[in-house]
């Protein structure tokens, strides 16, 4: 009785932690304009993300490098979490050059349409509005 109920909590505990492991929002990081090419990375919010060194989002899995590639952004609100916004950086550690805030209610489909930020995102931090 006692190993199944030791399982049964080992069980719960790692299902409590997949569901955590989502992140504050999400983000469609495309190498190309229009949203084509993209990623999906789940970030936490008020944590810079950097882009230069194989990043691992909020739910741990390694992507690709994405430092001075990014054409398109999008953000996309979770269920159940506040919504966010997310500023975008030209330098690594969220310095630099700030451009944002990106929210889900405007993509930006054509980053060098807007302070020719395509090609120049090198780390990006969201926050809670």
């Amino acid at each position: 009785m006692q190993f199944k109920s030791l399982t049964l909590v080992a069980v719960a505990a790692a299902l409590c932690s997949v569901v955590s492991a989502a992140g504050d929002t999400s983000l469609d990081l495309c190498f190309k304009n229009n949203s084509a090419g993209c990623q999906r990375v789940h970030a936490n919010y008020n944590q810079c993300y950097d882009f230069a060194n194989s990043w691992v989002d909020a739910s741990g899995l390694p992507l690709a490098r994405f430092n001075d590639k990014v054409n398109s952004i999008k953000v996309i609100d979770l269920a159940g979490k506040p919504q966010g916004r997310c500023n975008i950086f030209e330098n690594t550690g969220c310095g630099g050059d700030v451009g944002g805030p990106i929210g889900s209610g405007n993509p930006h489909p054509d980053l060098n349409a807007v302070g020719k930020w395509g090609n120049k995102i090198s780390s990006v931090r969201c926050i809670a509005n």
